[in-house]
Order: structure tokens, then sequence, then C-alpha cells
């Protein structure tokens, strides 16, 4: 499941670059 996938990796790009804006 891509969604899955894309949770931890989002929560680590939001530790490491609080500045990080994903797009929706």
């Amino acid at each position: 499941n891509t969604v899955q996938l894309s949770i931890p990796l989002f929560l680590k790009t939001r530790i490491c670059n609080p500045n990080y804006k994903p797009k929706k």
C-alpha cells in the first residue's frame, strides 16, 4: 500500500525538514 509507505516517510521528512510542505 503506497499510503502506508508514505506515512513514515512523510513523518521523517517533517522531522528532518520542519519547513517541508507536501503537495496535495
